[in-house]
């Protein structure tokens, strides 16, 4: 019998150069599928009754999955045995709707790795995550609430977003301690240029990693000082 197809699932987290990553992916599709590789990223991911939790009959969508897991994961594997997906939105909301960052740090992502890896087994399902320093994931944090429409003070942002909120430790040993996840791969949002070749070797393969090519696009820039201060005051003015 042929081994089992894998799946290597990155998380992101939100904030950390996952839409960069996502891209790179993309722009390499026809070279991962030469090397046996399928990617699939939020274009795919997020089109209606393609979540993971929909395709896979997860959580509150059990009984929704239109095929078995295992036949799910070999649609998405076509002719390979080894499939990539990169969705930041399964480990749960960046933050609650008035800004706020959730407590615990992404609840129920641990549970949602847990019952993907259940649905899959006995294919195995390797997790890969960045994280980033909590004062520069919640200053872009910041950015993004204000693009969202909830146009708080950064000094009434940062004291109902302390640093002490963000706890990677905790999160990352929830995910790594999952039944069936077989590796668990971490690195620095900070040193993510540094480590870029060796991690797509790691998640991909290791010829095929060091021939992918990082975009080059600057995606998601953060606000200027003078734009937050501008957004404030179009605000506070009542303009949209």
């Amino acid at each position: 019998m042929p081994p089992p197809i894998s799946l290597t699932l990155h998380l992101g987290a939100h904030k950390t150069a996952s839409t960069h990553l996502q891209w790179t992916l993309r722009d390499h599709k026809e070279l991962l599928i030469d090397s046996g590789i399928r990617y699939y990223g939020p274009e795919y991911l997020r089109l209606r009754g393609r979540t993971l939790q929909k395709m896979f009959g997860l959580g509150d969508c059990a009984g929704s999955a239109r095929r078995g897991a295992q036949d799910q994961l070999a649609f998405l594997a076509k002719d390979t045995r080894r499939v990539v997906v990169s969705e930041e939105n399964f480990l749960g909301a960046l933050h609650v709707g008035d800004g706020v960052v959730e407590v615990p740090f992404y609840p129920g992502a641990a549970d949602r790795v847990a019952d993907l890896a259940a649905a899959i087994a006995p294919s195995p399902l390797r997790v890969f995550l960045a994280i980033r320093s909590p004062t520069g994931f919640l200053g872009s944090a910041y950015s993004q609430t204000l693009l969202a429409g909830h146009f708080a003070l950064p000094r009434d942002f940062a004291g109902h977003n302390p640093p002490a909120r963000i706890d990677w430790a905790d999160l990352v040993d929830s995910i790594r301690r999952v039944p069936g996840v077989t590796e668990t791969v971490v690195w620095r949002h900070e040193d993510y240029s540094a480590v870029f070749t060796p991690l797509m070797r790691r998640m991909l393969r290791w010829r095929v990693g060091g021939q992918i090519v990082p975009n080059v696009a600057q995606i998601h820039p953060g606000l200027s000082a003078d734009a937050v201060r501008q957004t404030l005051l179009w605000a506070a003015q009542g303009e949209p």
